[in-house]
């Protein structure tokens, strides 16, 4: 059994340990018997659950979990993978108006001869620290490489901040578009793996013959074509951070072989049955609704599970309005760096144009944007006209924002219905959909729709 450790009787009998864990001013220390009950806490847990010590020995966990929102979360997540947890932010709000912020772990007693099982619970309190980087947040208009001053990205930059250095795998949910892997990057670059490899991993863009080995690594002769040993992505990241996009279009086979490389820290390269062990701080990304995929058997509950143990959602550009003049100047700025020129800024029309749209394809369709008016731009500044015309032609109250996280998706929708009208010619339904053919490929291979859909 791993995270577990070993103690001596643990009911009442912690007389050589009782002054050094009182003597602890942040963190708080409860030890459950094989009953759920409480056979010890140290005096920090009374101002937790405002109760005296001794209504709170020999008490079922039951009354912590009614103090304590979350913790019932994190036992039964102990108990279900037998392993301990480690630094799950948990937040408990006081009577007074003042919330408390801890990094909670879990360990689990190994039974002896004098003992049964148990759980230790260790509650460290980080509430300063998070409240001197709310301070700093105000004024924060960047993080890394993401640009915003919006309430919603401030509160992701704290949650960046708050979870930077530890291990432990990261899911980000998000609209095409939104920066997930602006994020990611800024999680491994702002945390202690910063000076090791970050590895991006596109699934979508990979064939399904080709990304076991670019992620595992292939031994000379395993296959047609694998004429010298390949070194994987997990290998070349060893010691940083791997970050594997649009994962939901991983097959259920490759899957499980991700999920056994997550639970044991090894690599084997195809072809190979050595065991390379690796240190990967996992960080995956995805834009489709992957608790839908795990209800029609096509994504791996385990493994959802096993990502999104922290889980960050990027906000839409249409709900963080307040920073598009932000990233409009930061876009021009970089294009007039780079084509030598001296655009000021845009007009207060087509401001108003940009506030009014509702931006589909989020941030990365706001710099293209941005790019078409600053090629066309004759002044000084942007113009209306100088902006793309589905921009132009929306309806003043800016297109319908497209579905978040939904199956099937517009986008899915309407690849179908053009598949359909061109009866499956890719050339026909990519100029449909104004959209490049290897981008529909792309596509086709995310949404895992079949190559012959729509042919006669």
């Amino acid at each position: 059994m791993q995270d577990t450790i070993k103690t001596t009787a643990h009911e009442g009998r912690f007389d050589n340990l009782v002054w050094l864990f009182d003597s602890l001013p942040d963190v708080v220390v409860i030890i459950l018997d094989d009953e759920f009950k409480i056979a010890f806490a140290n005096k920090v847990v009374e101002k937790i659950i405002n109760l005296p010590m001794p209504k709170i020995l020999g008490e079922h966990s039951d009354i912590l979990k009614r103090e304590i929102p979350g913790l019932d979360d994190i036992l039964e997540k102990t108990i279900l993978f037998k392993k301990g947890i480690r630094n799950r932010p948990l937040e408990i709000a006081k009577k007074e108006g003042i919330n408390k912020t801890f990094l909670v772990s879990t360990v689990i007693i190994e039974p002896g001869k004098k003992t049964k099982d148990g759980i230790i619970i260790v509650f460290h309190d980080v509430s300063e620290a998070v409240t001197q980087k709310s301070r700093h947040r105000l004024t924060s208009t960047r993080y890394g490489e993401i640009i915003g001053a919006s309430e919603s990205m401030q509160n992701l930059y704290l949650y960046i901040e708050t979870i930077k250095d530890y291990d432990t795998s990261v899911l980000i949910y998000g609209e095409t578009g939104t920066g997930k892997e602006l994020i990611a990057r800024s999680i491994h670059f702002s945390g202690k793996r910063k000076d090791k490899p970050f590895i991006p991993v596109h699934c979508a863009a990979l064939s399904d013959n080709l990304i076991e080995s670019e992620l595992f690594g292939h031994v000379k002769g395993a296959y047609t074509g694998a004429i010298a040993d390949r070194t994987g992505r997990f290998k070349t990241a060893d010691g940083g951070s791997l970050f594997l996009d649009e994962i939901g279009t991983l097959r259920l086979e490759t899957q499980a072989k991700l999920l056994r490389i997550l639970q044991e820290k090894v690599v084997e390269p195809v072809g190979s049955q050595e065991r390379i062990p690796v240190d990967v701080r996992m960080i995956s990304a995805t834009n489709r609704d992957l608790s839908f995929l795990v209800q029609n058997e096509e994504f791996r509950e385990d493994l959802y599970y096993r990502l999104k143990v922290l889980l960050i959602e990027a906000p839409p550009l249409r709900e963080r309005g307040d920073d598009i003049a932000l990233l409009a100047d930061h876009f021009i700025s970089r294009l007039n760096r780079y084509y030598d020129k001296n655009i000021l800024g845009i007009t207060s029309n087509a401001s108003k144009l940009l506030m009014n749209y509702s931006w589909p394809g989020n941030v990365r369709e706001l710099e293209n944007a941005i790019e078409h008016a600053f090629v066309l731009s004759t002044g000084a500044y942007l113009e209306v006209k100088n902006f793309p015309s589905e921009i132009l032609l929306s309806d003043g109250l800016g297109s319908p924002p497209p579905p978040v996280m939904q199956n099937p998706s517009r986008e899915e929708e309407d690849i179908k219905r053009a598949l359909l009208t061109s009866h499956g010619n890719k050339d026909k339904a990519s100029a449909i959909l104004g959209m490049h053919r290897t981008s529909l490929w792309r596509k086709l291979k995310e949404y895992r729709i079949s190559n012959t859909f729509g042919k006669k």
